[in-house]
């Protein structure tokens, strides 16, 4: 749930839609790809006028994960883990302001969510679902990656200004990926303004009420095992958080410790109070009936 105020979050850009393009798969094991093998794609809608032209936002689709192989199967058969279900075209929402506010005009480059992951994992070969003959690919790092230098080639590479952004899932993937995402157009563009802007993206690394051992966080830790979650130029987690945590690599999949690491200057927005993770994190549904569950509720 989003606190009063973050409709406006979704003002830009309703009325502007674009078509779906889908990225080559030429690299063998390095291409990018949906969890059930078929081509990633994006969404680019240009700025409508020359006041936005210098102005972008990348807005990474949210969706929640998927936390073992059967789960990322069902996925996979769904619009979160295949091209052949995302829609044909769709809309991208700006998140870039000026001294007035949110502006209503950029180029917007819409990720759609495919891998289950945050865009996060990778790995080469396809990924076998135990007791089928069905695979996965995991590769979200690949198609941010490749994601990005398609906006590069569509004219990021001459902005003035970029936005990272994304809800739920993919406000943790802004957490995880605006250094990256910062660091290739910075390559080839020293002068960018980078920021970043996570939505509800922060969830909480907190034991179930009842304190047992399937919980969100063991959730998190098999991802990132399962996905093949790494540091470095093939991975899609932050080297320095690597650091601080040899014992826990996967603390850096979850924001409350990895964000501590980030450099691209950032605006959280995040609710007081959560509905997603009382459900899933806490794990406590309607009604609360016993005092504990009570207490441990926000009311």
């Amino acid at each position: 749930m989003l606190s009063l105020g973050l409709s406006t979050l979704s003002v830009a850009l309703l009325g502007a839609v674009a078509n779906l393009t889908l990225l080559p798969q030429d690299k063998g094991g390095q291409s990018p790809a949906c969890l059930d093998g078929t081509p990633y794609g994006y969404y680019y809608v240009p700025a409508a006028t020359g006041a936005g032209a210098s102005k972008w936002t990348i807005n990474l689709q949210g969706g929640g994960w998927c936390y073992d192989e059967e789960a990322c199967y069902e996925r996979s058969n769904t619009s979160l883990g295949s091209s052949a279900q995302f829609p044909k075209s769709s809309g991208c929402e700006c998140l870039n302001v000026d001294a007035v506010g949110l502006v209503d005009d950029c180029n917007c480059v819409f990720l759609p969510y495919g891998d289950g992951a945050s865009f996060a994992g990778y790995r080469a070969d396809p990924w076998p679902v135990p007791g089928t003959k069905a695979s996965l690919w995991f590769r979200g790092i690949r198609n941010l990656d490749a994601a990005v230098d398609a906006a590069l080639g569509l004219g990021l590479k001459g902005a003035t200004e970029l936005v990272v952004t994304g809800g739920s899932a993919g406000g943790l993937s802004t957490f995880l990926h605006a250094d990256r995402i910062a660091a290739r157009v910075h390559a080839v563009n020293p002068t960018v303004r980078v920021t970043a802007a996570p939505v509800v993206g922060f969830f909480l690394d907190h034991p179930n009420h009842n304190h047992t051992a399937e919980n969100y966080t063991a959730w998190m830790a098999y991802i990132y095992g399962m996905q093949n979650l790494t540091f470095g130029g093939d991975g899609g987690l932050m080297p320095e958080c690597r650091v601080a945590f040899p014992d826990t690599p996967y603390y850096c999949f979850m924001a409350p410790h990895m964000q501590q690491f980030v450099k691209t200057p950032y605006f959280m927005f995040n609710s007081k109070y959560d509905w997603w993770q009382v459900l899933n994190i806490l794990q406590l549904h309607e009604p609360f009936a016993t005092p504990a569950e009570q207490h441990a509720v926000p009311s």
